[in-house]
C-alpha cells in the first residue's frame, strides 16, 4: 500500500473537523470512555483485544486517533505510512476489517451523544470523513494480511 497516499481534508472539512476535535479535547477522558462503551457494544469481539488494563490502553489508542485526525486535517505527509504500519500491527492483534466500520460509527454516535450542541450534520459528516480517511489505510493493511 505504500505510495497510495492519503488525501488531505479539504479546507471546509478541516475547519469543521477542527471544531469537533477541539470539543472532544475538552472532555477527552469522558469521551474516550463513552466511545469505547459504544464501540464494544457494537463490536463485542473487539473487547478481547484489550488486556487487563483495558481503559488505560483504550485511552492511549484514543489519543492516537485524535493525533491522526489532526494530522489528516493538517495534511501531514507521514500519516499514510504510520497508518499502514498501525494496520499491520492491528492485524497481529486480531483486528478484522469490519471492526473499522464499527469504529467509525461509534465515533460519530459518541460525538452525537457527547456534543449535541455542536454536532449538526456538517460536523458529523466531517468527523465521519476524517475517521474513514484514517481507518482506510489501516483496513487495507489488515485486509491484505
Amino acid at each position: 500500500m505504500s505510495g497510495v497516499g492519503l488525501a488531505a481534508a479539504d479546507a471546509a472539512t478541516a475547519d469543521t473537523l477542527g471544531e469537533v476535535l477541539a470539543a472532544i479535547g475538552e472532555q477527552e477522558e469522558a469521551f474516550a470512555e463513552r466511545f469505547y462503551e459504544i464501540f464494544l457494544a457494537a463490536c463485542p469481539d473487539a473487547s478481547k483485544l484489550f488486556g487487563a488494563f483495558a481503559f488505560a490502553e483504550q485511552e492511549a489508542m484514543f489519543r492516537e486517533v485524535l493525533r491522526s485526525l489532526l494530522a489528516w486535517v493538517e495534511g501531514e505527509d507521514w500519516l499514510a505510512g504510520n497508518l499502514e504500519a498501525l494496520g499491520r500491527s492491528h492485524l497481529e492483534y486480531g483486528v478484522e476489517p469490519a471492526m473499522f466500520d464499527a469504529f467509525v460509527d461509534a465515533a460519530v454516535a459518541c460525538a452525537r451523544e457527547r456534543l449535541p450542541e455542536l454536532l449538526d450534520d456538517a460536523h458529523a459528516a466531517a468527523l465521519e470523513a476524517g475517521a474513514r480517511a484514517i481507518t482506510a489505510p489501516m483496513r487495507e493493511a489488515v485486509a491484505a494480511g
